[in-house]
């Protein structure tokens, strides 16, 4: 393939293919550094229990605020032991898939088939319903109580940091 390039061709190749190495070196540093930075400014929000913080010059000011999404993950297992049949089947979702048709539609044109036989065909996944959990705890027909060890809570923060628009 290369004895159809140019001389010069086959120089472009070889000084692109080195400064994208170069670059991706240089790339690699800056992101370690700008991780390094971000970490030591979270550091500082946390140890000072900072919401936001200004800065900058005349010419441009930056805005650094502390953003927190709170991540809530369900045990099911609990949830089941907890709450009553009728809460269960509102928030407990189950999705089920068919792994072979085929038997399945064997199995469906005969008569007596046992519970088993079906089971071993179909996979069951159950997830919770985390809207309809939001739903019920905001109309009163969920407590807090109610579902309390049934889930772990965990809050990712990060700064984010902007250009502050200038007031003229």
């Amino acid at each position: 393939m290369s004895n159809n390039l140019t001389e010069y061709e086959k120089q472009t190749i070889e000084k692109l293919i080195e400064d994208l190495v170069d670059t991706q070196k240089l790339v690699k540093l800056y992101n370690e550094k700008y991780n390094e930075l971000r970490s030591q400014l979270q550091e500082i929000f946390d140890k000072n229990d900072l919401k936001s913080f200004e800065a900058g010059s005349e010419s441009t000011q930056y805005r650094a605020t502390l953003v927190e999404r709170v991540y809530v993950d369900y045990f099911i297992d609990m949830l089941k032991k907890k709450l009553s049949k009728e809460k269960r089947n509102k928030i407990i979702k189950k999705q089920y898939k068919i792994s072979n048709i085929e038997k399945l539609i064997k199995l469906a044109k005969e008569y007596g088939i046992p519970k088993e036989e079906i089971k071993d065909i179909v996979d069951v996944e159950e997830y919770v319903d985390k809207e309809q959990i939001q739903q019920m705890s905001s109309t009163g027909d969920l407590s807090i109580e109610e579902i309390e060890g049934c889930y772990a809570a965990r809050v990712q923060k990060h700064i984010q940091i902007a250009e502050k628009k200038k007031n003229k």
